[in-house]
């Protein structure tokens, strides 16, 4: 099997088994004077296939190494992606579902490529629900 027939694969398992995802990206303004933030404006928007799932502490690999450090919690998830689909940004909410999209933030990892000789195959983000669906100074 090689890099285009993985890719394949785990795309058409993302498709078949994942949930619509809207992607939010947002700029954040600052005040110059004040030296604070100023708002967070929505600057885009798109749309993606992706597959949701809950992490695992009892695991080796980037769950177990995340929750040790701190930089996640047992109930945030994590959200298996195409490789193609970008989360670049100053802050990027995550929609799970369609029409009433559950709204998480990705956290600080951002999106980590899985490679397969030098070729993104798919990549995963861990996200954090927001209970509110927004930010504070969300415009």
């Amino acid at each position: 099997m090689n890099v285009s027939e993985l890719r394949s694969d785990v795309n058409s398992m993302i498709s078949s088994y994942g949930a619509p995802i809207r992607i939010r990206k947002y700029i954040i303004g600052y005040d110059a004077t004040y030296g604070t933030t100023s708002g967070i404006s929505l600057s885009g928007t798109s749309w993606c296939m992706g597959l949701q799932q809950p992490i695992r502490s009892d695991m080796a690999g980037d769950d177990y190494k995340f929750l040790e450090q701190g930089k996640i919690k047992t109930n945030d998830s994590k959200v298996y992606l195409t490789g193609s689909v970008n989360l670049s940004g100053n802050k990027v909410k995550v929609g799970v579902g369609s029409p009433n999209p559950t709204e998480y933030e990705l956290l600080n990892q951002g999106a980590i490529p899985q490679y397969l000789n030098g070729s993104v195959v798919y990549q995963k983000a861990y996200i954090r629900i927001l209970n509110t669906g927004s930010w504070l100074g969300e415009v």
